[in-house]
């Protein structure tokens, strides 16, 4: 059974008991519908007449709106356990009492409507309260495989209340069909028990405290304005609205056909019900082979589809010849579909929906929107019935026209749906530095004075950079007590700041701060004094003059400030040169004079002055980090060609490699030329190899896209993985740069049958136990060094992994794949399986015929025959594996690989190991030594 179950319905273990209950569950709840429905038609048909019947409708969704309105106000307050405990309970209540009625005889007109009403409601709230429990007790990827076996249940339980009831009416009477509508809900109970404590309670849980997060107005809002504020919910109750008016007209057609041939009420009951489980069988039909293959090929939105247009041939087949004949075509028509391949599409659409949201939203749409359809359908009846004159045959061009509108929103849900994924899985985030500040407003002001006056620096700094390009006389006073209290950083921005100020009452304070011990802090109140000075020269020359050597190399880092705009009055040249020929007087400390050098490669680059670069030149050899990190930054700053290739040497440094990048960015795409040679030589220092990729990630140009993405097939997994990310971060800052599809689309292929290579040969190391000796000598060495190749293979695993996603944020939006990402690694399981399920309605079919196996997960075998065929698989066992590792391109499993077969002492692969005697990387030609040692000895 468990095997029929598995092949048929793709059942995983574990999952048998639950599919099982579900199954049974919706099988008793659709029975009861199926035996309760052609009783209360009958009965209406019967003693009220077809006529009324649109009547019925509209009283309907005037019942509905009040139930609705009390049921989803309940729902804010009740656990969904306890909501489907007590309806149900109700409901069995409601019937006894219905039966007592029927058996006084209170067959009044009122008593029909009433039981035609209540019925309708009982049917909307039982399934879409067993439905919305659907979605705690399985996954969105659980749910596309289960879904199909669970609507198979509510089919089957169609199939067998239809058949009950065309047999036993006859025979016991309509009315005393209710009683086995009672016993089923009873045993309902039970099982609802047994499912929440066992599945549902615990989702349901987590869930609710997860979406604690979502923002409280929104869940505050109206159901109405839920509805409206969301495309998604809005056309998913359009979908149910106009699937539920179509329906209606289709039921009346079949009501007003069967009615006018069979008059006695038994026999109508017997038909209804017999109908409705041929109804059930198509369906089930359609539910075993069609539905799971449909969402699996076509996806949610497309299998949507299949109902309309399966209606739309039996609404023709009326308007051709109204008979009972195409009432039953046009009813099996409706049914075949419903409850099979629509009932599951519609469930999926709802899964991306928070739980706050969804448990609201989703019973108001299933028992308001159903009945207000209703409603709907029944003035439009009366309109078109008694005013317009239509008979039963021209309400098909109603159906045909209502089916129009329904295909068009099921075109619209699509994107939608998509979205909605997209939502669940994005982290949203703020960005500070796009606010703006306001000075008329005067509680700007006031916020502005309440920040300088307290302690918090980063506010502080926030709020003077936000005024930086402003100006506002009422702050100065506030300014004054910044310069004399905050921080070297909060004087340095004050000061530049204070430039679009004329008040000279801040020059005395000022010019104490060129007293000041930070470097920075001296420049920019040199600045500002010399700004405000009839002679800029004069200023800077008098400090310049100053015993003090941190003064003088203060004075001469802002003269290069000046320098540009000021040449007539500052000769820079001559200050540099003077400064360096009384610089040995100082006899300075070892780090004070480091610092000094570093402040002269920061003169140089700030000046641009042409004469002062075969300094900075010596400056970039220098020993110490802090002085070349200087230089290096200023050498790009220059702009000079000849720092080029000095740079691209420091990129071995790896204290200096942040600074050097930087600097090589600052030549812009004059740059890129240099960086494409040194990343393709193979015989350039890996460690500046491994850095190119970084900087050519800091030049803003589709030319560092093009030279990255042409280095993709370097065989080097590390090089080629920092490439992928240098990609992602050019795409992730700058917009408008094109990444060839066709190009990262075959790389994805490349990646996908790495993964699969080394799926396979960690799936033969951990199964097979290969050719280990089973000797006690070296038994726990060689246990250790086969335990470090198979979780060499799995970290291997997982770095390519996010290698694909990498690859996939160039080919589709970079946010939602990592955020699909996060999903994937997640361990929560739905997160899992919304991450699956959004990669499943996104990624191209190709693309996703190889990702989506390697995501599901599961055991290899189910990952490479998903696969099969599709990339090509070599590695069919442990040898053909480890030959694998030992031609491939990643050192470390080279190395692996190759201490575990030389202490299992497998000789087999001498030829191949002969061949890395002499590879580059000496960890490789080390270990090859050592395994020839170990065999030849």
């Amino acid at each position: 059974m468990r095997h029929f179950l598995t092949k048929l319905f793709d059942i995983k273990r574990g999952e048998e008991e639950k599919a099982l209950l579900m199954f049974l569950n919706i099988f008793l709840i659709i029975a009861s519908l199926l035996i309760v429905k052609p009783v209360r038609t009958s009965l209406f048909l019967n003693n009220i007449g077809i006529a009324e019947l649109p009547y019925a409708f509209i009283l309907v969704a005037i019942s509905a709106a009040i139930v609705t309105h009390l049921y989803t106000r309940w729902m804010r307050v009740v656990r969904l356990y306890n909501l489907i405990l007590y309806t149900t309970i109700f409901s069995i209540i409601a019937l006894f009492i219905f039966r007592l009625f029927l058996i006084n005889g209170h067959h009044a007109s009122l008593f029909y409507y009433i039981f035609y009403i209540w019925v309708a409601l009982f049917a909307a709230i039982q399934t879409s309260q067993f439905w919305l429990m659907a979605n705690y007790v399985f996954n969105a990827r659980e749910a596309k495989r289960l879904f199909g076996f669970v609507g198979a249940g509510a089919i089957s339980g169609g199939i067998f209340g239809g058949y009950l009831t065309k047999f036993l009416a006859p025979v016991i009477g309509t009315a005393n069909m209710l009683f086995f509508c009672i016993a089923f809900l009873m045993i309902c109970i039970l099982i609802l028990v047994r499912i929440w404590r066992q599945y549902a309670g615990r989702t349901y849980a987590e869930r609710i405290e997860r979406e604690k997060r979502i923002e409280k107005r929104q869940l505050s809002d109206n159901v109405f304005r839920i509805i409206l504020n969301s495309r998604h919910l809005l056309y998913l109750s359009g979908i149910i609205g106009v699937g539920v008016i179509v329906a209606n007209m289709v039921d009346y057609q079949y009501s007003s056909i069967a009615s006018q041939i069979i008059h006695d009420e038994d026999r109508l009951t017997a038909f209804l019900g017999f109908w409705l489980s041929n109804l059930s069988i198509a369906s089930l039909i359609v539910q075993l082979l069609l539905t799971g293959r449909i969402l699996k090929l076509f996806g949610v939105t497309a299998s949507l589809f299949f109902l309309p247009v399966s209606i739309l041939v039996g609404a023709v087949s009326i308007l051709v010849m109204p008979a009972l004949w195409s009432a039953v075509l046009v009813k099996v028509s409706d049914g075949g579909f419903k409850q099979s391949i629509n009932k599951a599409g519609l469930e999926l659409l709802a899964l991306p929906i928070p739980s706050k949201i969804k448990n609201r939203s989703k019973a108001f749409i299933d028992v308001f929107v159903d009945s207000l359809a209703t409603g709907v359908g029944g003035i439009l009846l009366v309109l078109f019935t008694r005013y317009v004159g239509f008979s039963v045959r021209y309400i098909s061009i109603m159906i045909i026209v209502f089916i129009g509108v329904w295909l068009v929103l099921i075109k619209r849900i699509r994107t939608e749906y998509v979205n909605s994924f997209r939502l669940a899985l994005e982290k949203g985030s703020i960005d500070l530095e796009k606010q703006t500040v306001n000075l008329d407003d005067a509680s700007v002001i006031n916020t502005l004075v309440h920040v300088f006056e307290g302690k918090n620096e980063r506010q502080i700094l926030y709020a003077l950079k936000l005024l930086e390009n402003a100006r506002h006389d009422q702050l100065s006073p506030y300014f004054h007590r910044l310069l004399e209290t905050g921080s070297a950083h909060i004087q340095i921005q004050v000061i530049r700041m204070l430039k679009k100020y004329s008040d000279t009452t801040f020059v005395p304070q000022i010019r104490s701060l060129v007293e000041s011990s930070e470097f920075d802090v001296k420049v920019e109140s040199m600045l500002y004094l010399s700004r405000h000075s009839e002679n800029h020269g004069d200023v800077i020359k008098s400090y310049f003059r100053s015993e003090d050597v941190n003064m003088r190399i203060a004075a001469l880092a802002a003269a290069a400030h000046l320098y540009p705009d000021d040449r007539d009055q500052i000769d820079i040249k001559a200050m540099f040169d003077r400064f360096l020929e009384d610089l040995p007087d100082y006899d300075l400390p070892q780090d004070e004079f480091n610092s000094i050098k570093a402040n002269l490669a920061r003169v140089i680059g700030i000046s641009g002055d042409e004469l002062l670069l075969p300094f900075l030149k010596n400056l970039l050899n220098d020993t110490t980090p802090d002085v070349v990190k200087a230089a290096a930054l200023n050498a790009g700053r220059s702009g000079s060609q000849e720092f080029i290739p000095l740079l691209i040497d420091k990129l071995g440094q790896s204290d200096v490699r942040r600074f050097v990048s930087e600097a090589l960015a600052c030549y812009g795409e004059n740059v890129i030329p240099h960086l494409e040679r040194a990343l393709e030589n193979e015989t350039e220092n890996y460690q500046i190899r491994a850095a190119l990729p970084r900087v050519l990630a800091l030049i803003r140009s589709q030319k560092s896209v093009d030279v990255l993405i042409n280095n993709l097939e370097q065989k080097d997994l590390l090089l080629r993985h920092q490439i992928i990310k240098s990609l992602n971060a050019l795409k992730g800052k700058y917009k408008g740069l094109k990444f060839n599809h066709q190009d990262v689309r075959s790389h994805i292929y490349e990646e996908t049958r790495y993964y699969y290579q080394i799926l396979a040969t960690l799936h033969h190391h951990s199964y097979s136990g290969g050719a280990m000796i089973s000797t006690d000598s070296g038994l726990i060495e060689r246990k250790k060094s086969r335990n470090l190749l198979i979780k060499s293979l799995e970290q291997k695993l997982e770095i390519n992994l996010e290698r694909i996603f990498r690859l996939l944020g160039l080919r589709y939006p970079q946010k939602d794949m990592f955020n699909a990402y996060l999903g994937i690694v997640s361990k929560k399981s739905d997160l899992k399986a919304n991450a699956i399920e959004f990669l499943d309605n996104v990624l191209d079919a190709r693309i996703k015929r190889v990702v989506i196996p390697i995501v599901e997960g599961g055991s290899p075998e189910q990952v490479m025959r998903k696969t099969f065929g599709l990339l090509g698989n070599e590695i069919t066992s442990r040898n053909s594996g480890i030959s694998y590792l030992l031609r491939g391109n990643d050192n470390w499993l080279k190395v692996c690989a190759m201490y575990d077969i030389a202490l299992n002492m497998e000789g087999e692969y001498s030829r191949i190991v002969k061949g890395l005697v002499n590879d580059p990387d000496p960890m490789v030609r080390e270990t090859a030594q050592f395994y020839l040692n170990k065999i030849e000895g």
